[in-house]
């Protein structure tokens, strides 16, 4: 059964309960349907800080998700056949100020960085390892040549009305060996973040949304995480827009600290997925 996009709402813009409630009960029912085969991988993240004091104020999955990119994107590049990491062409879709250049400078990769934003919040900046552009656009009415190494986004794709038109285009636009990485809000994300975009991402979902590709995805985070960022951040901060993690810095370190810890042990309700999305073969493309 293919999903409609005709039936999603968009969080971002609804107002009133009766809207923010008809969206909360369409996605919950919408995220319990299960995939038909493919299985999600943990990433054990609960040695990857030895103090509290190496972790910032960001939330569990926002935070983590920056880790894997560091930590575990070389890696991946580096199975995919690229021996120079110091030459990769990045597509950064929805890219907003461009923060990504850092982490991509931090997990040693180098080269040339585009990024695209439907919206221009772009901050200038100077990179020692990249060539940097931006295009201000709507992704979907953009056409590329089969440059790119590797395309990106976190949380963009849930922006994304017609999600399900996203990878006709982007799988054209790598080179043989080319691979994306997308970071997208899984269904334990609802209750967290609420109105946010058009959906969250279930393992069925990325099934349909990246059809006859290779996918391989990590679940980041988990229940102690999960239920962390629902206590101490969701209600505050989205009802009363009261940030107790600058308030309570070190108490809100500490507990982020053994909730990752934790997370190790009950790997359930991961905030976000990791999805690794291979160009697929010339005889298996959409």
């Amino acid at each position: 059964m293919q999903l409609s996009n005709h039936k999603e709402i968009n969080g971002d813009h609804i107002r009133g309960g009766k809207s923010r409630l008809t969206y909360l009960w369409l996605n919950f029912l919408r995220n319990l349907r299960c995939s038909q085969k493919l299985k999600s991988k943990k990433i054990n993240f609960g040695n990857a800080f030895e103090t509290a004091d190496d972790l910032g104020g960001w939330s569990p999955g926002r935070g983590l998700a920056e880790h894997f990119l560091m930590s575990e994107l070389p890696k991946l590049l580096n199975n995919s056949g690229y021996t120079d990491i110091n030459n990769v062409n990045i597509l950064d879709i929805g890219c907003g100020s461009g923060r990504s250049v850092e982490l991509f400078e931090t997990a040693g990769l180098g080269g040339a960085w585009t990024g695209l934003d439907i919206d221009d919040r772009f901050v200038e900046r100077k990179s020692s390892r990249f060539s940097l552009s931006f295009n201000q656009c709507d992704v979907l009415s953009k056409d590329h040549s089969p440059d790119f190494d590797l395309i990106y986004t976190n949380s963009a794709l849930e922006h994304i009305q017609a999600d399900l038109d996203f990878p006709k285009k982007t799988v054209n636009w790598l080179k043989p060996k080319g691979i994306q990485l997308h970071f997208l809000p899984a269904p334990a994300s609802l209750p967290l973040y609420l109105w946010h975009g058009w959906r969250q991402y279930s393992l069925r979902r990325i099934e349909q949304t990246f059809p006859n590709s290779a996918i391989e995805v990590y679940a980041i985070g988990g229940l102690a995480s999960t239920i962390l960022h629902f206590f101490f951040i969701t209600p505050w901060e989205n009802f009363f827009r009261i940030s107790l993690r600058k308030k309570f810095t070190r108490v809100y370190k500490w507990l982020l600290y053994y909730s990752i810890k934790a997370d190790d042990y009950v790997p359930i309700f991961p905030v976000f997925y990791a999805v690794v999305v291979s160009k697929p073969s010339p005889n298996n493309s959409n």
